[in-house]
Parts: C-alpha cells; structure tokens; sequence
C-alpha cells in the first residue's frame, strides 16, 4: 500500500512523471470519445494523448528525471492507451476485429504472459522502453489513430501484428535474462553485446 501511495503521490512528481500521469487520466475520456460514437475526435484524441510518449522520455532523459516511479507510470499509460486502442478497434470496426480474434488473442496473450513471468519474476511489470518497444508503440498509434478517422487498414494491421510479436519475444527473453528488474534497457542485442545483464541495477 505504501509504493501504490508513493505512485499516485501527485505531489511529489518531477515534470516527466506529470506527463504519463495525465496519459492515465487521459483514458477514460477516450472511453466515452468511443462510446459516444465520434470516430474523428477519437482519433485526434488518440494520437495527441498517445504523443505525450515521446515528449515525457524526451524530457526524462534531457533534464535527467528518469525514475523508478516515472517508468512505472509510463508503462501503466502505455498498458492503458493500449487497452482503450484494442475497445475502439473492437467497438468500430467489429467484423474486422472477430474475423482476426484468433491472432488478435495470440498476440494479447504475448504481452500478458510476459508481464505474469516479469511479476513472477521481479514483482513488478516490465518498463524495459526497448526501441523495439517504442517502434511498437508508435506503430500502435499510427494503426489506431487511422482506424479512428479513416476505418481499418489490413496491411498496417498485419505490421502492428508482427511487429508486436517481435517486440514482446524480446521483451520476454529479457525477462528471463536478467537477475532483477531494470528500465530504460535498449534492446536484447546491445545487452548481450555488452554483458549489461550480468551488471544487475533496478
């Protein structure tokens, strides 16, 4: 209870927390955005909220405020907006969405399987921001916002799919390669590259 209190102590944030915090309580009005049936505004809405990504690492790195409590918000954001995508994709485009939910699961299952190994694992979801993972997101957000305002694109959405996959395979190889939890890690061959897995920092 008193990590969960520390995580939401709004008080005590740095600028770059601020920013995937508001990414958090940005969500539930995408929610309704969808529920109200507004394709176009939930897409522009989607895509400003989903760029507040860039913009809170940029500026983690640029003043040096990147902390524990800023990767966890910023994962916490990135599971969220992740959700909201896939309840919009479902609520507009449901023939689509049900003629694909067998890869669509396969690949949801992915990421959930890594995040129960890293819990097992390290007590704690992954923030691992690979470039991997950032290529993802923004892949993500490009699939989501346009399916919003123009309907869905199976080619971007194979790539999304793919591009997923290969994402979340790393990021569990990851898992299982380190000794304890880490954030801000650049992907699974520099880390082999370097030996930085055998440095163990959390």
């Amino acid at each position: 209870m008193k990590a969960l209190r520390r995580f939401f102590d709004v008080s005590t944030y740095n600028v770059a927390e601020w920013i995937p915090f508001l990414r958090i309580v940005a969500t539930p009005f995408i929610f309704i955005s969808i529920l109200m049936d507004v394709r176009i505004y939930t897409g522009f809405l989607y895509m400003i909220v989903f760029m507040s990504d860039a913009v809170d690492g940029f500026v983690a790195r640029t003043y040096k405020l990147v902390t524990l409590r800023f990767a966890r918000l910023d994962s916490t954001g990135d599971m969220l907006m992740l959700i909201v995508g896939l309840f919009g994709f479902y609520y507009f485009e449901t023939e689509f969405f049900l003629a694909h939910w067998i890869l669509i699961t396969i690949v949801v299952s992915m990421y959930v399987l890594q995040q129960v190994f890293s819990l097992v694992r390290f007590g704690k979801a992954t923030s691992f921001h690979t470039i991997s993972a950032k290529a993802s997101g923004v892949l993500q957000t490009i699939f989501f916002s346009a399916m919003f305002i123009f309907g869905v694109s199976p080619w971007l959405f194979y790539l999304m799919m793919a591009l997923s996959v290969i994402e979340t395979l790393e990021e569990t190889s990851l898992v299982f390669i380190f000794n304890e939890w880490k954030y801000n890690v650049k992907g699974l061959y520099w880390v082999l590259k370097n030996g930085k897995h055998k440095i163990g920092s959390s």
